[in-house]
């Protein structure tokens, strides 16, 4: 049987909320529920990032249906199960990239440029654990911080946990290559990545560790 734009459309009116033609705070908890997913679950924002979904815990009549019929679904389990696929799928393709920005964007109050640290600290947490070796390392240090956190470091940062030796060791400081350079000729694995190509929370980071790491 094809895709049934109405079964979408009743699904949607299942979950939203009676006074306003979207799906509110409530309704996404209660349909991850009934999905068996926890509103922090990692898939719960694969799901927002594959309907195009504006705002956290809020989805649109034409977010929730027009993606639905996107992903090819028209129940909450096919939903589901498709939600899951490309979780796993993501983890290893280039749409990753695609993913980590889109969660600096939707989780980013309309009125600021910057993420809190405390905001992107979950989302490192989120989508960087066990992707990035020094992930606990970095959620400590960041947290002694006050500033918030610009979209060009969070960028880079999946560059450098995809990137950097759990030791550091491929940190070169007196390299010869910058890291835009690096990135062009995909040699980020066998060449040093030099201090100053990289924003300077992520140096600093290195700095610390390594200051860390030194013998009294």
């Amino acid at each position: 049987m094809g895709l049934r734009r109405t079964s979408i459309l009743r699904l949607f009116e299942s979950y939203a909320d009676s006074h306003d033609d979207k799906i509110g705070p409530e309704g996404v908890e209660r349909m991850f529920t009934d999905m068996h997913i926890d509103p922090l679950d990692i898939r719960g924002l694969v799901f927002a990032w594959k309907i195009r979904a504006h705002r956290p815990c809020e989805f649109s009549r034409k977010e929730f249906v027009d993606g639905l019929v996107d992903l090819g679904v028209d129940s909450l389990p096919k939903l589901s199960k498709v939600i899951e696929g490309i979780e796993k799928y993501i983890q290893s393709s280039n749409d990753f990239k695609s993913f980590y920005a889109f969660a600096y964007d939707y989780n980013r109050e309309p009125d600021q440029k910057s993420l809190s640290i405390e905001t992107a600290a979950s989302l490192w947490q989120l989508i960087l654990n066990g992707r990035f070796p020094l992930l606990d390392d970095w959620l400590q240090f960041i947290s002694t911080k006050s500033h918030s956190i610009p979209k060009d470091t969070y960028l880079l940062l999946l560059e450098f946990a995809d990137s950097i030796a759990p030791d550091l060791s491929n940190f070169d400081d007196a390299g010869m290559i910058g890291y835009a350079e690096v990135l062009q000729q995909g040699l980020t694995h066998s060449v040093g990545l030099r201090s100053g190509a990289w924003p300077v929370l992520i140096d600093e980071f290195v700095d610390h560790m390594r200051h860390r790491s030194v013998p009294p």
